[in-house]
């Protein structure tokens, strides 16, 4: 293969500097596309917009040609970990109310709870581009759009 990469980049750059080429080809984090970007056949790949994952609506940040990743980001409810005492009922305890339940720290006679919150955070994450376009899109619904 190595052969066919010499003669395929030896059409474009002078013979003398294929080495050197070659060198930053095998430098870069991904070869292939470096190679094809040299030789004037790189195509961006597709990427879609948008794809569930983990019944979350996930939204493209951008696609990593080097890595291969997509970069994405989804909206979770925002929590707060609180403690409280080990007999407290959990299913009394709201958004509203938690400060009223809530220890500084923990020691054994409290117990720890996640409150979930109204509010919204955003979380970025990363996959592969081959995971990510074989996930389902978002489906907007017309009261969504």
């Amino acid at each position: 293969m190595n052969t066919i990469l010499r003669v395929a980049l030896g059409t474009i750059f002078p013979k003398e500097n294929i080495d050197s080429i070659l060198e930053v080809i095998n430098a870069t984090p991904n070869a292939d596309v470096a190679t094809e970007i040299l030789l004037g056949i790189y195509v961006e790949p597709g990427v879609q917009e948008t794809a569930v994952i983990a019944d979350r609506n996930c939204s493209l940040i951008n696609y990593n040609k080097w890595t291969g990743k997509v970069n994405y980001s989804y909206e979770t409810p925002d929590t707060k970990h609180i403690y409280v005492q080990k007999d407290v009922d959990v299913e009394l305890i709201t958004e509203e109310n938690y400060e009223d339940f809530k220890y500084s720290s923990s020691n054994p006679d409290y117990k720890g709870h996640t409150v979930i919150l109204s509010t919204m955070r955003k979380v970025v994450s990363d996959c592969y581009l081959e995971g990510w376009n074989d996930k389902p899109l978002v489906s907007i619904h017309p009261s969504n759009a």
